[in-house]
């Protein structure tokens, strides 16, 4: 078996024909790469056929590769670093490696800032959400958000009676 040429795919429409030679080259059908693949039936007609339905993510690229025994190379184009090294903004060391200290200072959070800063998000969202709804609205979620908490206070307030039963030795159901 003589080396395979090595295709240049420097666009969309290049890679796909690339990718359409290497599967005419090994020989195989779509049908075939699906189920090696493992996707459903007709997608490789999507990725690579005539219409290109699918647009090929790196994902699906990457499962091609692997399934047509290819890997990528990275080669620097020299002609198109000439037209975009005018583009191109050098970074300064020193700035990088300022904002990187920065950044290592951060310190996590604990559990309770977390929390607190939760509840704040949230109230600000209750009360954006306020000014937005019908008075009608406004006093329906009010009523649902009191019963919630009576509903709390009494689910509470039988487990602290049941807590004193158990400590006195009365029966208590579970």
């Amino acid at each position: 078996m003589s080396p395979p040429d090595r295709p240049t795919a420097t666009d969309r429409a290049s890679l796909i024909a690339a990718l359409r030679a290497r599967v005419h080259e090994v020989g195989i059908s779509y049908d075939n790469l699906d189920s090696m693949i493992g996707w459903a039936d007709k997608l490789t007609s999507k990725y690579l056929g005539p219409a290109m339905v699918k647009p090929l993510g790196m994902d699906a690229f990457l499962n091609l590769l692997t399934a047509l025994a290819w890997k990528i190379e990275f080669v620097p184009d020299m002609e198109a670093a000439r037209r975009m090294e005018a583009l191109w903004e050098k970074w300064e060391a020193g700035k990088v490696r300022a904002n990187l200290r920065r950044l290592n200072r951060v310190q996590p959070i604990g559990k309770e800032t977390a929390q607190r800063l939760a509840k704040q998000l949230g109230q600000r969202g209750g009360r954006a959400r306020m000014t937005t709804i019908s008075p009608k609205k406004r006093s329906q979620v009010a009523r649902m958000g009191g019963r919630a908490k009576s509903k709390k206070y009494r689910a509470a307030k039988r487990l602290a009676q049941k807590a004193v039963r158990l400590e006195r030795g009365v029966p208590v159901s579970i």
